[in-house]
């Protein structure tokens, strides 16, 4: 399956365009417009600019330019690698290495791409040949420059999301000269290693596991019990050490932050042919900043994988001491609603890469149920409330059935699509239901009440 999601990305560009964002590189030059022209159906687009940093002036006229079958819009200036043209049917030719594993996530299978495709797949062209030096022509506009990147790095999972220790700045002939530094080159430079490394992982998978969901599940558990969070390099990941930010360091290295741990879950899932994309949020919070997880398509849902929030192990030091948490018998952010985590922040304002909306209702085959016990449903339509264990859909939970599971296993996990159904359940196991143990009140078996999550835990 090829995710249609381009029009989201034109959104985003419209958006880099048009207003001030963070950016992910230094710039040592001030954004100007130019009349970039992104619809494929068009052309030719003209006008005249001239640059407010450079004497240069330029006439931004775009083509269309057919290289092995597919249409991309160019430029009629080349764009330079290590200070020498190459011509766009050359590299626009390239086929990556995981190209095999992971599909165009952007692809419409249109085969015309724009100019935004163009600059992402210039800066991957560049990053996976160990280029140390990228000139892109001034028409192609520094913001939209910014978003390739990250185009890149969304789409491909060897590509860190933000540029880390690139710096660009715009030169006398119209150029902006991008260097891209040793340490983003070093972490692209270990692909045979990463994709053998990975292979390994996915032919690991048991046969009993005949779904995505178990899939899915057993490649999360892998790299959360195997990586380990990168909390000394999480403020230097850029300019000192880009490991952690690359597939290389979550999977090969075994420690890395969000960026890297995100890309091993979309390389893996991948390879395990289950479609699965990264997303790029500026802020997840009022108090949190920028943050990279997964979305992938489960059957007919598509659910979110945060496995960064789910890892057991963290560095403190530079060595490879690493320092372990409690193990959590569950994994709360795999297979969620980004909307129940995040409360009522609005993705389409903090994602620079909008992903389709979650399934709000589960179902019998949702990958949730491999880390809760039991599910709990209540619909827009109905007041109606649907228990799912069991691996059926039943009207009500019983007490027996609550006290079956925390004998057996030690704990009870129930998870709701709605935090209000959640509190409604927790006063109602209080002040109505029986006693599920006769020695004692039921609230004294709330070990955990997670209304961000949804879940409630007893023992």
């Amino acid at each position: 399956m090829v995710i249609d999601i381009k029009k989201y990305l034109s959104a985003a560009a419209a958006l880099l365009l048009t207003v001030t964002i963070p950016v992910s590189c230094n710039k040592n030059s001030k954004s100007e417009k130019s009349g970039n022209a992104d619809d494929p159906s068009s052309q030719t687009a003209d006008s005249t600019e001239v640059s407010q940093n450079s004497n240069y002036k330029f006439e931004t006229k775009t083509h269309q330019l057919e290289v092995d079958g597919s249409f991309y819009q160019v430029y009629s200036k080349e764009i330079k690698f290590n200070y020498l043209d190459k011509p766009y049917e050359e590299w626009l030719s390239y086929v990556s290495p995981y190209d095999e594993y992971v599909p165009l996530l952007y692809s419409d299978d249109s085969g015309y791409y724009t100019t935004l495709d163009t600059v992402a797949f210039a800066i991957r062209y560049a990053y996976e040949n160990g280029i140390e030096e990228l000139e892109f022509p001034v028409e192609y506009d520094s913001a939209l420059i910014d978003l390739g990147w990250q185009y890149a790095g969304l789409s491909f999972p060897d590509v860190p999301m933000t540029a880390g220790g690139c710096e660009y700045q715009l030169t006398e002939n119209g150029y902006y000269r991008m260097k891209l530094s040793d340490s983003v080159l070093k972490a692209a430079s270990h692909t045979d290693e990463v994709i053998a490394a990975a292979k390994e992982i996915v032919d690991s998978i048991p046969p009993e596991c005949t779904t995505d969901a178990d899939k899915a599940y057993y490649l999360y558990d892998w790299i959360c019990t195997n990586v380990a969070y990168d909390e000394y390099h999480i403020n230097s990941t850029g300019m000192v050490n880009n490991e952690p930010q690359s597939v290389y360091g979550a999977i090969v290295k075994k420690r890395a932050v969000c960026d890297g741990i995100a890309s091993a879950v979309q390389l893996l899932f991948n390879m395990a042919d289950i479609d699965c994309g990264k997303v790029d949020a500026d802020a997840i919070s009022a108090d949190e900043s920028g943050h990279v997880w997964n979305f992938a398509y489960i059957g007919d849902e598509v659910w979110d994988f945060d496995a960064t929030w789910d890892l057991r192990n963290y560095c403190e030091s530079e060595g490879d001491e690493l320092t372990s948490v409690e193990d959590p018998e569950y994994y709360k952010w795999f297979g969620t609603e980004r909307s129940s985590k995040l409360g009522m922040t609005n993705l389409n304002d903090n994602c620079i890469y909008f992903l389709p909306p979650t399934e709000e209702k589960f179902s019998v085959d949702s990958p949730a149920a491999k880390c809760a016990d039991i599910l709990v449903n209540v619909t827009e339509e109905s007041d109606d409330i649907e228990y799912i264990y069991d691996g059926k859909s039943h009207k009500s939970v019983e007490n027996e059935k609550l006290k079956e599971l925390i004998d057996k296993k030690g704990y009870a996990v129930l998870k709701f699509n709605d935090p209000y159904l959640l509190e409604y359940f927790d006063h109602d196991l209080e002040f109505y239901r029986d006693p599920i143990y006769k020695e004692k009140d039921n609230s004294e078996l709330v070990n955990e009440l997670d209304l961000e999550n949804c879940l409630l835990e007893l023992r």
